[in-house]
């Protein structure tokens, strides 16, 4: 999983899941059976190999990945066929009446 740092993080099992329970990784590799479109993951160092393959930062463990957000945005707003409009942006509310911060 990846931490709100943005950190990639691996965690291990501290106890094996109870009765007939199984982890999410097995479950969704059963189902892809049931459907039809079996994947090939027999194990989870096959699952963080194929994870590896698509998203090499996903395995890179306690580091942080530099993000560029701006410019992909400014690839796709380049994609776009239709112009922004002119008017500007204004929400209808302005005061929040019941907000209460829960993290006290």
């Amino acid at each position: 999983y990846v931490n709100m740092e943005g950190r990639a993080q691996q965690t291990f099992p501290a106890l094996t899941p109870p009765g007939e329970a199984r982890e999410d990784w097995k479950i969704i590799r059963v189902i892809s059976e049931v459907v039809g479109e079996k994947l090939p993951y027999d194990k989870i160092h096959e699952v963080r190999g194929r994870m590896s393959e698509v998203c090499p930062a996903l395995v890179r463990y306690g580091t942080t990945e530099p993000a560029n957000f701006f410019a992909q945005s400014v690839a796709m707003s380049k994609s776009i066929k239709s112009q922004v409009g002119e008017a500007k942006l204004d929400v209808s509310k302005k005061v929040l009446e019941d907000f209460y911060q829960t993290d006290s």
